[in-house]
Formats: C-alpha cells, structure tokens, sequence
C-alpha cells in the first residue's frame, strides 16, 4: 500500500541571502533524466486483427510474412504469454520465412528489445532467432537475440541493440533452428509480446503544480500552521530568516522571494505539501546571490515530517 505523507522543501545554503525565483514540483512516472519509453512496434501484444496490404511501410500496418507469402500468420486465442491471443506462424517455405514488421531504424540510437516465444505442443525444442535487417534485406544482428523456445513455456529475447549511424530504416524477422544440431528448419511457432523501444525526451508536464504560489506574484500569508492548504512560503519554523516578495528581480514574471536575516546555513523558506511514497517527482528551481555576494552552493532539500531530509 501506498502511503501519503506530509513532507516539506526547504532550501539550504550558508548565511547569505538568496533569491529564490521560480519553483515547480510535479510528479511523473518516468525516470530520473526525463526521459520516457517510445514503442515503435504496431499491435506487438497481437490483440488487433492483422491488416493485409502490399506497402512495408504502411503506418497503420502491423505484421505481414516476410515477402508478402512466405508463411502464414494468424491471431491465435489459444495461446498467449499475456492478453487474449499471440501470433500463429504456420506455413513457413524455409527457416527464414515468418513475421516481419518495418519501423524507422536511428543509427546510433539505442533500442531495447523484448518479445516472448512459444512452440506447438509436440514440437521440438527450436532455436528462434530475432533479426534487423535493413532495407535491403541483410541481417544487421546475425545470433544475438535469440533463445530456445519450448513447447512447456513461453520464453523471452531480451537485450538491447544500437545500429550504426549510417542505418536508416529497416525490418524485424525471424530465423528458426532446430536445437539438436542447428540444422535449418521450418518450425511453427507463436509470438506474444513484442516490443522495441527508445528512450526519447519526455513532455514535461503542464500544471498540477504541487508547489502554491511558485512563482510568487502572490502575497505571501502568515500563519503558524505549516500544513494550512492557503499557505504558501514560511521561513523555516516561522522565525529563523525574513522572507519578502522582491520585486526587483524575476526569473519570470515580475518578482521573486527574498530571503533574508538567516539564522543558519538550514534557515530558509519552506512549503508543507503531501509527498506519496513511491512516486518520482520532478524538481525545478531557479536561484540567484545577492549582486555582491559570492557564489554559494544552494540545496533543495525535501524533507519529512519531522524535518529529515
């Protein structure tokens, strides 16, 4: 279970005053660089019918067998890693012949791949084999992304792959051996699951501010409890710094809080607001010194209630 706790920012420097400009506390669920998954595989968890079309780089296409005939594909119900159904490939004419999906390749860009495999009941343990190839065709990762796939389980290809800068473009296929000896063969087999990722820049997100008067174009309200919902900036336990609307320098807008009179380098403002355990956040804020005043390094801490950071 999730908790919510009541938590507090605060910002620490040495005794000098600071210009606090502009502050914004949001929550996210991406990681600690702002970036964000990007999926480039259509329909990979095969819960969509399959569209038939002779253009490889249709957008809205999803898989087809590599050449347009060279298996068949179906959505199976009777099996599936998870959902309601997974990818059937029966029919192949050779051990190159199976699902394909074409996307736009990056060189130089990282791309993690996941997908699950299962074999018929009955069938023999089979190397299954995970292919880019580019444009033309050619194999750009030989054996790396394969695995055993079984009859009993379904099994996953995992890792990650950064094409050459000079690839553009290119199509994922399968390739299958039997595991015995490694010999070429033409087994059947289903696909669940299929993912191929970047980590791409993520949009920030617009409002639900955590942070009341962030800006400070606001009064600031006097009050002796930290947690009233009006509240906006105190200084550390209402009495150990001076805080004042400044308005002769701004980030933003046309003022900025002033700190001031600071009994201690922990002596600052503070804002009370509801911390949920196990959520990221992302923290922006912009400082500045006094004109005359040396550099100083600034901390933002975020606290607990009993003041820890």
């Amino acid at each position: 279970m999730i908790l919510a706790r009541k938590a507090s920012l605060v910002v620490s420097t040495s005794l000098a005053t600071v210009l606090l400009i502009v502050l914004a506390l949001l929550p996210l669920s991406v990681s600690a660089v702002i970036t964000e998954p990007v999926e480039h595989i259509r329909n990979g968890g095969f819960e969509e019918p399959l569209k038939v079309t002779e253009d490889p780089f249709d957008p809205e296409l999803t898989w087809t067998p590599r050449n347009f005939g060279w298996a068949t594909l179906s959505i199976s119900t009777d099996m599936s890693h998870a959902g309601a159904s997974s990818l059937m490939t029966t029919a192949r004419l050779g051990f190159w012949a199976g699902p394909t999906q074409a996307f736009d390749l990056v060189g130089g860009k990282e791309y993690t791949v996941s997908l699950w495999v299962r074999l018929p009941a009955a069938t023999a343990d089979t190397l299954v084999v995970l292919c880019f190839n580019d444009a033309l065709g050619n194999n750009l990762t030989a054996w790396d992304y394969s695995v055993v796939a079984s009859a009993s389980e379904w099994r996953q290809i995992t890792g990650t792959y950064t094409p050459a800068a000079d690839v553009t473009g290119a199509f994922i296929s399968f390739l299958t051996y039997l595991n015995s000896d490694y010999s070429a063969s033409a087994t059947d087999f289903y696909l669940d699951d299929v993912s191929i990722t970047t980590e791409e820049p993520a949009v920030l997100p617009v409002g639900d501010n955590m942070i009341r008067n962030p800006g400070f174009e606001e009064p600031l309200k006097e009050t002796e409890d930290p947690f009233d919902p009006e509240l906006t900036w105190t200084p550390r336990s209402f009495s150990w710094a001076t805080l004042t609307i400044f308005t002769e320098a701004a980030h933003t807008g046309t003022s900025s809080l002033r700190t001031t009179d600071r009994l201690g380098f922990w002596a600052g403002p503070t804002q009370g607001f509801d911390l949920v355990a196990g959520t990221r956040y992302y923290v922006s804020a912009w400082v500045r010194m006094e004109p005359l005043d040396p550099a100083n390094l600034i901390v933002l801490c975020l606290n607990d209630s009993l003041g820890t950071t």
